[in-house]
């Protein structure tokens, strides 16, 4: 990766600084330009040495990726007012920016992410989550967008009255530097995975996956939810290092056609993925997937036709997608204008899954963001349960795992009116070492309807730990 140029940008800051002294409040200057490829993932990995924060996204569908290093602000609204202050915040920055695409295509500019807990009301389990805050807004350094083979560069300062934009430059330059020397010579070290024998914990919290899935069945055969999703953890320790490059690189490969997201903060990585839910904005238009229920693919044309059938027909993974959908509309015909859903989901078929699939469309009203539909929708039914906010409660005072920011929303939005929003279905937390050794704490989630075997979700749950373990031993 060649030192980023700053010129522009320092005009840039030079013009937000002004602006700033007038209006008495910070502005975000930013620049965006060509730049020659680059691995989003080399670069994620590269840039530990270099900050606390780092973000990457990638999704099939729109053959983007991003990855996102640095922090100019990070954001921690109160609890009860997440969503709005989240949606004030970006607001804020985005009427006052300072921003220049010289790539032709205005199509290129700043972009935060943002980034949830399942249950903000739940005592943070620091062994885990330490570093993820309940909500976190983040306005990065710099980010490099991959379209195909085309990277873009956006490069941000936030200029106020009471610093210089020299001082600002000089910080941008420095930054670059930094990252410059650690991305050249970039190779992972070689040392065997070595996982170590796991402890009381792991026994102990499938116990309580147990307690929790019964108790859960017992709510839904009285008839108080249709379903409930009850998550687990698994805890692993290796006395060596585990490898976030090959992990990510695994999984990408594993599932090509799932959203993956990465988040680096203070020496600890998120790993998630997502095949079932997506929300994407272009300008004022919203539209919401969902891919509930789905099935494996067969080894040959007649067994994965039956296997397809046998999907569309099932009641319980019908039920579910149905109140998947309906979930959707109603949170957001509570908050968008000019709402319609998908009549009858579509089959859709991945490399090893056929998946049910809708969606539900709609607009933006003036002055909205997507954070007030985030606010409307979290938790939602796949995450939780229905009906929701009882699911909630439910999850809230019997599942006894600290879910952090795994099975909440999280995204990017940038100041063009795009943005893009997923829910993780399986994650990983990988946390820095302590005493020679490194953690990990792998989540899943467990759907739970009428007449569900603990047994059978155990097995479910551990084909997904599993295939976090085998990344993670990549």
């Amino acid at each position: 990766m060649e030192k980023p140029d700053v010129s522009v940008l320092r005009e840039l800051t030079e013009s937000a600084a002004r602006k700033a002294q007038s209006i008495g409040a910070e502005v975000l200057a930013s620049h965006a330009q060509d730049i020659d490829p680059v691995d989003p993932v080399d670069l994620f990995v590269a840039a530990e040495s270099v900050t606390s924060d780092r973000w990457y996204w990638r999704c099939p569908d729109s053959g983007r990726s991003i990855v996102s290093l640095g922090i100019l602000t990070g954001t921690t609204p109160p609890r009860n007012v997440r969503f709005q202050e989240s949606g004030r915040n970006f607001s804020q920055t985005a009427g006052s920016a300072t921003v220049k695409d010289d790539t032709g295509t205005d199509q290129y500019g700043p972009i935060l992410h943002a980034g949830f807990s399942f249950d903000p009301r739940y005592t943070q389990d620091r062994l885990v989550w330490q570093g993820f805050p309940s909500t976190y807004l983040l306005t990065p350094r710099m980010t490099v967008v991959c379209d195909g083979d085309r990277c873009v560069l956006i490069q941000n300062t936030l200029a106020s009255a009471a610093v210089q934009p020299d001082a600002l430059i000089k910080a941008a330059e420095e930054f670059n530097s930094s990252l410059v020397d650690a991305v050249q010579p970039l190779s992972e070290h070689n040392l065997i995975i070595d996982e170590v024998e796991p402890d009381d914990t792991n026994a102990s919290e499938l116990r309580s996956f147990v307690r929790a899935v019964t108790r859960a069945e017992s709510a839904v055969q009285r008839g108080e939810f249709d379903v409930l999703n009850i998550a687990r953890r698994r805890k692993l320790t290796t006395g060596g290092l585990y490898r976030i490059r090959r992990a990510i690189s695994y999984l990408a490969q594993g599932y090509p056609e799932d959203v993956l997201v990465a988040v680096g903060r203070h020496g600890s990585t998120f790993i998630g993925r997502s095949s079932g839910y997506l929300i994407q904005q272009d300008n004022q238009q919203i539209i919401a997937e969902t891919r509930k229920g789905l099935t494996r693919r067969g080894d040959d044309s007649d067994l994965d036709s039956a296997l397809a059938e046998q999907l569309l027909n099932t009641p319980e993974e019908v039920e579910h997608h149905e109140l998947c959908v309906d979930h959707l509309y109603e949170a957001m015909d509570s908050t968008l204008a000019n709402v319609e859903a998908s009549d009858e989901p579509e089959l859709r078929s991945t490399r090893h899954v056929h998946h049910l699939y809708s969606n539900v469309r709609g607009e933006l009203e003036e002055r909205q963001t997507i954070f007030d539909l985030l606010g409307a929708l979290h938790p939602i039914v796949e995450s939780s349960g229905m009906p929701v906010d009882e699911a909630f409660e439910f999850i809230h005072d019997r599942e006894q795992v600290d879910r952090g920011w795994f099975s909440a929303p999280m995204g990017w939005i940038d100041l063009n009116g795009h943005s893009q929003t997923i829910v993780t279905e399986s994650a990983a937390v990988v946390r820095a070492p302590v005493m020679q050794q490194q953690r990990a704490y792998i989540f899943s989630i467990g759907t739970v309807f009428s007449g569900s075997d603990p047994e059978d979700l155990i097995a479910m749950t551990d084909q997904e730990i599993n295939e976090y373990r085998i990344a993670l031993s990549q």
